[in-house]
C-alpha cells in the first residue's frame, strides 16, 4: 500500500508553548535562581543546579553534616537515581516519599549526594570499571532511536565534547578514564513531545514523533508488535531530498491491509493510530503549499 502526493489533506497547523521547567517549590519544583546560579530545593537546604541535560532534572547537595533526609519532591513517574560521593545507591538503601529522600544510612559531613531524575522511557543505569587505557565502553543492549546520554566518572559529570555516543549502544571517550574509575552511563529518552531525528533504519515506539531523513536512502521503519487501542505515532518527511519511507507491519494490518506500507509525499506529516490489530493513517499534513 502507498500513500502518494495526490492524497494530502491540508490542514491548519497548530502552535505550541514552551514553559519553564522550574515553577513553584510549594507545589514540588525546585526554583532556579538566575543571579545566584544556586536551586533552591526547600527554605532550608541549598543544592546546586547539576547541569544534567534539558531531558531530566539534576540535584547536588554537599552534606555540612550527618543528614539522612533531603526535602526534595521526586517525580514518581521518572527514574529516580541517588548517588553518594559517586557510588550509586541501590534502591533498596533509601526511601522516596511525595517530599523527602530518606537514606538507610546517613550521609555524612561533606558527602557528595547527587539526586537524578530521568524519564522512564529511558533505560536503566550501566556501571562499568575503567580498565587500563580504556576508551570505548559497549552497553549491554542497545538504547531506542533518539536516545541521549549522561556520562559520569567517579560521581563526576562529563561533557558531552569529552566523548561520542554512536547512537545506540557505545560511548568512546577522548582520553581514557582513570584506570579504576567508576564510569556510569545513563540513557534518556527525550519527552513524548520532542521531534527526534532519525536517518537509518530504527524501530519506532508508540506516542512518539520522528522526523524520517530520508536522503540517504529508503528508510525502514518497524511498528511496535503490540500496541494499546488509541496509540498513535507520528511521522515526518520534512527534508528536500526524499526517498521511500517503508513501514513495516510488524505482524499486524495497516489500513485493514495485510501490507507494508510506503510513503513518498514530500515535506508531510502523518499519524497512524492503533485500534484492534490494525494501524490507520488518522492525519496527513502538507507542510508546503500546492
Amino acid at each position: 500500500m502507498t500513500i502518494h502526493d495526490h492524497t494530502l489533506i491540508k490542514l491548519k497547523r497548530g502552535i505550541s508553548n514552551k514553559v519553564s521547567s522550574y515553577t513553584d517549590a510549594k507545589k514540588g519544583e525546585p526554583v532556579y535562581n538566575l543571579e545566584t546560579r544556586k536551586l533552591y530545593i526547600c527554605p532550608n537546604e541549598v543544592g546546586t543546579l547539576v547541569p544534567v541535560d534539558e531531558f531530566s532534572k539534576g540535584y547536588k547537595y554537599i552534606c555540612s553534616g550527618t543528614q539522612s533526609v533531603f526535602n526534595v519532591a521526586l517525580d514518581p513517574n521518572m527514574n529516580n537515581l541517588i548517588y553518594i560521593n559517586g557510588t550509586l545507591l541501590d534502591p533498596s538503601q533509601y526511601t522516596i516519599s511525595a517530599t523527602s529522600v530518606t537514606l538507610n544510612t546517613p550521609a555524612q559531613a561533606n558527602d557528595v549526594v547527587n539526586i537524578e531524575s530521568i524519564p522512564k522511557s529511558a533505560t536503566q543505569s550501566y556501571e562499568f570499571v575503567a580498565g587500563a587505557n580504556q576508551t570505548v565502553f559497549t552497553l549491554s543492549e542497545d538504547l531506542p532511536v533518539g536516545s541521549e546520554v549522561n556520562v559520569y566518572v567517579d560521581g563526576a559529570l562529563v561533557s558531552p565534547g569529552d566523548y561520542t555516543f554512536d547512537g545506540y549502544h557505545t560511548v568512546t571517550f577522548d582520553t581514557e578514564p582513570p584506570e579504576g574509575s567508576q564510569v556510569t552511563i545513563n540513557g534518556v529518552m527525550p519527552p513524548k513531545d520532542v521531534w527526534i531525528v532519525v536517518d537509518r533504519d530504527f524501530a519506532a515506539e508508540v506516542n512518539r514523533k520522528y522526523i524520517i531523513d530520508t536522503s540517504s536512502g529508503v528508510i525502514v521503519v518497524d511498528l511496535p508488535s503490540t500496541a494499546k487501542n488509541g496509540d498513535t505515532i507520528r511521522f515526518s518527511n520534512g527534508y528536500s531530498v526524499f526517498n521511500t519511507i517503508t513501514i513495516n507491519r510488524n505482524g499486524n494490518l495497516i489500513g485493514g491491509i495485510d501490507e507494508d506500507l510506503e510513503v513518498n509525499i514530500h515535506h508531510v506529516i502523518f499519524d497512524l493510530t492503533f485500534y484492534n490489530g490494525d494501524w490507520e493513517v488518522t492525519y496527513i499534513q502538507s507542510l508546503v503549499s500546492h
